[in-house]
């Protein structure tokens, strides 16, 4: 099976180049070379959306989003932080916490945390500490589960107006996201009408999350110089074909990509196509 790395697909020119980095470097994918934190960062500021992927239970994943997003702030940028770990239902407290009226204990049981997402919520704290800190807005980006889960049971007619909370019909008709998402399945997604009710629950992840994302854009208050910062998995940001399409498909806005990846004998390899920034972690032991 080809590596979810290295597939030669997206909207990206430079889909048939690879590139390379080292265990913890940067790498430009546009100039095809390492570069630093801070110049990964300064070409993202004309951005208007910046999807930053992780692998969930990868500390240092977690910990280079959180140098992205205050470098980010460092260099003027007001930054939005949108996250994938919380449905819609828990914004109130997410303004809470972005306010700085919730201790950290207070935010997970308020967010409900351990039922929203479920891992510890320590590999998260640099991002929180990171939004607590700046007094960044955090914003919940997720459907909720019990919504995605009716899909994949019974598909998206199955849900009603209420539970389709003015998301737009899944567009399932982007081949190379399909083969993204046959790579992440481990080269066997489901078949036949079961496989694609789970195919839509996946497209559904990240048509709400972009939904959620461009709701928020349009009603708050913003700058030239605000970026909507979006964490979520990997699969939901490779190849600018998750969250990032979605977004593509109803705003003009620029948007840019950040890849956390993991070495593999000192580096890895990639296709350059996978993302606008890439990073290289360290082997996480699971």
């Amino acid at each position: 099976m080809q590596s979810t790395n290295r597939l030669a697909i997206g909207p990206h020119p430079l889909k048939q180049k690879s590139g390379k980095a080292r265990q913890g470097q940067y790498y430009d994918c546009e100039r095809g070379r390492p570069t630093s934190l801070s110049e990964a960062a300064k070409s993202l500021l004309h951005s208007k959306f910046v999807v930053i992927g992780e692998s969930h239970d990868h500390p240092e994943h977690h910990l280079t989003q959180a140098a992205i997003i205050r470098e980010l702030h460092r260099q003027g940028a007001s930054v939005i932080v949108g996250m994938e770990m919380f449905d819609r239902t828990k914004q109130f407290a997410l303004d809470e916490f972005s306010l700085g009226r919730l201790s950290d204990e207070e935010f997970v049981e308020r967010s409900a945390w351990k039922t929203q997402w479920g891992f510890d919520f320590n590999l998260y704290k640099p991002i929180f500490d990171a939004v607590r800190q700046h007094r960044l807005r955090l914003v919940a980006l997720n459907v909720p589960r019990t919504t995605v889960s009716k899909v994949g049971r019974e598909g998206w007619d199955s849900l009603t107006e209420d539970e389709r909370m003015g998301i737009p019909d899944p567009d399932l008709t982007n081949g190379e996201h399909r083969q993204l998402f046959t790579a992440l399945m481990a080269g066997h997604p489901p078949t036949g009408d079961r496989g694609e009710r789970i195919y839509s629950a996946q497209v559904l992840w990240d048509t709400g999350m972009a939904d959620s994302a461009l709701k928020y854009w349009e009603r708050t208050p913003k700058t030239d110089r605000t970026i909507f910062a979006i964490i979520a998995g990997n699969g939901h940001a490779m190849y600018g074909l998750g969250i990032n399409l979605r977004l593509a498909m109803r705003t003009n806005e620029k948007i840019s990509t950040v890849v956390c990846l993991e070495a593999e004998g000192g580096g890895q390899t990639f296709q350059r196509s996978i993302a606008d920034v890439v990073y290289i972690a360290a082997p996480h032991a699971r």
